[in-house]
C-alpha cells in the first residue's frame, strides 16, 4: 500500500485518501438534500437553513411553459382598500408557508389566512386590525410572512409580528388567538424596550426565526431619523408557549457590553435606529 507525502510530514495512506474523498462526497450530496422536505415550506425561506430549496421536481424547464392557473385568490385587504381607500397597502413581499397540506399568508394589511393549497379554499383568516389605525412608519402597510411552530403533540402555531409592534400566536387549525400566549394571544413589542417609544417608530414586518422553542425576532425601525433620539434595534427572545420575554441582544450595546465603546460620546444612551 503507497504512502503520500504532504507538507509538515503528514502522511495519508492511498486507503485513507480514498475514504476521506468518499466521505466528502456523501457530504456534498448531503448538502445539496438539504432543504425543504416532504413538500412542505415551514420557513420563510423554505427551512430554518434558508436553503430556498426543494426537491419537489413535477415542474421543470420542460414543463413550465404548459402551466395553468388552477386558481386565484381573493384577498381580503382588496375589500378593505374599497372601504379605505386612503389607506394604500404596500407591494406584496410575503413567501406563503406550506405545512401538512395547508398553506398561510398574510396580507399587506397584516390579516393571516389558512388556505387549502389544491382549490384555494380560505379555511380561516385572523384580522389584527393593523388597518384601523392610522398609516405605520416608515414602509406603511407592508409585510414579509410568517414564522410557524409545532409542538410535540402536532399542535402548530402561526407567529405573526405586525406594523403596530405586537406579537401573535394563533392556532393553525382553526385560527383562533392562544389564550397562554402573553396577554391572550398578543406581546406588545413595546413592552421592556428599554427607551419607550411609539408605534410608528417600531414594527415587525420580517417573520421570526423560532429555534427550541424560542421566539428570535428584531426590530423594524424608521430608516429617516429626524432627531437623533431614536429607538433601539434591540433583538428579543420570548418563549414560543407562554409569550415571556426570555433575553435581549441590545443594538445600540449598554454600558459594559461589547462595542459600547465604538459609540462616540455615549451616544449608545439615548440613539439607535439599528434595525435588525
Amino acid at each position: 500500500m503507497q504512502s503520500l507525502w504532504y507538507g509538515n510530514g503528514i502522511r495519508l495512506t492511498r486507503l485513507r485518501v480514498s475514504l476521506i474523498a468518499l466521505l466528502l462526497g456523501f457530504s456534498t450530496m448531503a448538502l445539496a438534500q438539504y432543504g425543504a422536505v416532504d413538500g412542505d415550506w415551514t420557513a420563510y425561506s423554505g427551512d430554518k437553513g434558508s436553503t430556498k430549496y426543494s426537491s419537489l421536481d413535477q415542474i421543470n424547464k420542460d414543463n413550465v411553459d404548459q402551466l395553468e392557473v388552477a386558481w386565484r385568490w381573493v384577498s381580503p385587504d382588496n375589500a378593505i382598500l374599497e372601504e379605505n381607500p386612503s389607506k394604500v397597502p404596500g407591494g406584496y413581499k410575503v413567501t406563503p408557508l406550506v405545512v401538512n397540506g395547508t398553506m398561510y399568508t398574510v396580507t399587506t394589511y397584516g390579516i393571516v389566512a389558512a388556505i387549502n393549497p389544491t382549490t384555494g379554499e380560505t379555511l380561516w383568516t385572523y384580522d389584527p386590525k393593523v388597518w384601523g389605525g392610522p398609516r405605520p412608519g416608515n414602509l406603511g402597510f407592508n409585510m414579509r410572512g410568517l414564522a410557524y411552530w409545532e409542538d410535540e403533540n402536532g399542535a402548530g402555531r402561526i407567529i405573526l409580528g405586525t406594523n403596530r409592534a405586537y406579537i401573535y400566536a394563533i392556532d393553525a387549525k382553526t385560527g383562533k388567538l392562544i389564550s397562554e400566549f402573553g396577554d391572550e394571544g398578543a406581546v406588545d413589542m413595546l413592552e421592556g424596550l428599554r427607551r419607550r417609544n411609539n408605534r410608528r417608530n417600531i414594527f415587525s414586518l420580517s417573520p421570526a426565526t423560532i429555534c427550541r422553542d424560542v421566539i428570535v425576532i428584531g426590530a423594524g425601525l424608521n430608516d429617516r431619523p429626524i432627531l437623533k433620539e431614536m429607538v433601539p434595534g434591540d433583538v428579543r427572545g420570548y418563549d414560543v408557549r407562554t409569550g415571556e420575554l426570555l433575553w435581549t441582544f441590545h443594538n445600540p450595546p449598554i454600558k459594559g457590553e461589547f462595542g459600547y465603546d465604538t459609540w462616540k460620546d455615549g451616544s449608545a444612551e439615548y440613539t439607535g435606529n439599528s434595525n435588525v
